[in-house]
C-alpha cells in the first residue's frame, strides 16, 4: 500500500536506505555555485560601458588573471595557494591549500582598448568600454 503514496509525500521512515543516502548527500555534492569555490560576479551595462564587480576576499592582485578574448568574452581567473613553511617541526600530517576559480561573461561590442581594473578591499572592479556601433544602413534611391 505504501507504493500508492504520491512521489514526494513518503514519510521519512518509509524511505529506503539507498534513497536516504542520496537525501543526506544532497547539498554535499550538489551545492550551488557559491559553495563550489566560485565567486560572486555582478555585470552592469550602461549605454557606453560594462561595469563588472567580482567579490574576491583575501585575494591579492598577483593571484588574478584578467583577459578579454577576441570573441568578447571576459575571463576572471583566480589561483590561490597557501603554504606556510615552518622549520624545526616534525609533521606527521600536513595540509596545504590550493584553490582556483574562474568566471567568464560575454560582453557584446566590448572594446579591448582602455579596460580599467582595480582591486579594492576584496572587490575587483572592471570597466570595459563599448565600441561605437557603426550604422550599417545604406540609403537606396528608387529609379
Amino acid at each position: 500500500m505504501s507504493r500508492l503514496v504520491p512521489f514526494g509525500r513518503i514519510s521519512q521512515p518509509m524511505l529506503s536506505d539507498f534513497d536516504q543516502i542520496f537525501k543526506n548527500l544532497d547539498g554535499f555534492f550538489f551545492r550551488p555555485a557559491q559553495g563550489t569555490g566560485a565567486f560572486k560576479l555582478d555585470v552592469e551595462e550602461t549605454p557606453s560601458a560594462f561595469n563588472i564587480q567580482a567579490d574576491l576576499p583575501g585575494v591579492q592582485k598577483e593571484e588574478i588573471e584578467l583577459k578579454l578574448n577576441e570573441d568578447g568574452v571576459l575571463v576572471i581567473a583566480v589561483r590561490k595557494e597557501e603554504q606556510a613553511e615552518e622549520e624545526g617541526k616534525n609533521y606527521i600530517h600536513r595540509e596545504r591549500r590550493c584553490s582556483s576559480a574562474a568566471r567568464s561573461v560575454y560582453l557584446q561590442d566590448a572594446d579591448p582598448q582602455g579596460i580599467k581594473a582595480r582591486l579594492t578591499d576584496g572587490v575587483l572592479a572592471v570597466t570595459v568600454n563599448k565600441r561605437d556601433k557603426k550604422d550599417g544602413t545604406v540609403q537606396i534611391s528608387i529609379e
